[in-house]
């Protein structure tokens, strides 16, 4: 029930917008540019630039990886560099790992490929048996992506839940942090059905819509994916965290660090150090509503997350503590309290919707009221 009311109020948000959803496309059936695009989406990447150019190359270039066992064949005889045209150790090694996992469950064809997702098990298989950590540090893929494999073979009922989709579901007024991932993918589902939509095509209407927007920093406007280190260091400088800047830019590398660039922790950093200054307005403001125990959950900065929780981030971090580093309670951001004055008559009409959304009116008036702030704002731009 619970999950119901709050797909009811993602319902309404949408239909407050005048959201269109339209039909997804249909999948390329390319087996081995659906494996690159999963494996080089997320962790920072900028999909336009960075992913989508190398798996339109792997599927115009390599037309006989279009099926596992193809592409098994280029691999061994031209490697994963080659093939995913990318530098990134970690992503090379989880291609590789992908390919023969799909070998071992007799996955060859994109119908193959398809069918096998269509099973939860098969999910939680991909999840835990695929690309499990090894010598090299490469973690197993997550649920995201997981669904995300899902949507790329365009099963109906597929929902991938990143930050794009998470943000406006916080937009819709739901308290995100109160959910699990599965919850959350829950939810975009029960509101397509609601909508009379498949969650496939009401999830990439959403992820599209949430993509287009852009935030201010400072005076600094960046697009939703986030930020770099430079970017974290510029906009440091000009709100005048001189002294924070110089601790985070001369932290030296841990010797043990075998995770991805040392400008992921820089990031970490910066972003802790924003929060424990209230700084609200930094670069990544899908973070600023978050709790400081989600406050990792952006792409790379993960890595560096992790590496202090084992015995030589453990030690690094004993060594090196700015006041960001350390355990804290942060309190929520405060807002500003207003109060407004409806007729009657008007009030009563106004209650009687915040009831259809499944909202008390406070929480409706809200979502309006920013909606129509950032209309204006765009309109502005």
């Amino acid at each position: 029930m619970l999950l119901q009311a709050e797909a009811k109020k993602l319902t309404n948000y949408i239909n407050s917008l005048g959201f269109n959803i339209p039909l997804r496309k249909p999948s390329h059936k390319h087996v081995g540019a659906i494996i690159a695009d999963a494996v080089l989406q997320g962790g920072g990447h900028r999909y336009k630039t960075q992913v989508k150019p190398r798996v339109e190359r792997m599927r115009d270039k390599y037309p006989v990886a279009d099926t596992v066992s193809g592409l098994s064949s280029l691999l061994k005889s031209q490697g994963a560099r080659t093939l995913l045209n990318w530098s990134g150790k970690d992503e090379q090694q989880r291609f590789r790992q992908t390919v023969a996992f799909f070998l071992k469950e007799q996955i060859n064809t994109f119908d193959d490929l398809r069918n096998w997702l269509k099973s939860e098990a098969n999910r939680y298989r991909l999840i835990t048996k695929s690309n499990r950590v090894d010598k090299a540090g490469i973690a197993e893929i997550s649920d995201a992506t997981a669904d995300y494999y899902r949507v790329l073979v365009r099963l109906p009922d597929a929902v991938k839940v990143d930050s794009r989709v998470e943000q406006f579901l916080a937009d819709a007024g739901i308290n995100t942090t109160k959910y699990r991932y599965k919850d959350l993918r829950t939810i975009v589902q029960l509101a397509a059905k609601q909508l009379r939509r498949s969650p496939l095509d009401l999830e990439g209407a959403i992820w599209n819509c949430t993509g287009k927007r852009t935030y201010e920093g400072g005076k600094m406007t960046v697009k939703w994916q986030g930020f770099t280190a430079r970017q974290a260091k510029e906009f440091s400088q000009k709100r005048g965290y001189t002294s924070e800047v110089e601790v985070i830019e001369t932290m030296k590398r841990p010797e043990d660090w075998k995770l991805r660039s040392f400008d992921d922790a820089k990031r970490g950093n910066y972003l802790l150090m924003w929060r424990w200054k209230g700084e609200k307005n930094y670069p990544s403001p899908h973070q600023v509503n978050r709790n400081p125990s989600d406050r990792w959950q952006s792409g790379k900065i993960e890595s560096f997350h992790k590496y202090l929780k084992k015995p030589g981030g453990i030690a690094w971090q004993n060594k090196h503590k700015p006041n960001w580093l350390q355990p804290m309670t942060t309190a929520p951001l405060p807002e500003a309290q207003l109060t407004i004055g409806l007729p009657v008559e008007q009030e009563a009409q106004f209650k009687r919707l915040a009831g259809e959304w499944g909202v008390d009116t406070p929480v409706l008036a809200r979502i309006w009221i920013l909606e129509r702030l950032r209309q204006l704002r765009n309109e502005s731009q």
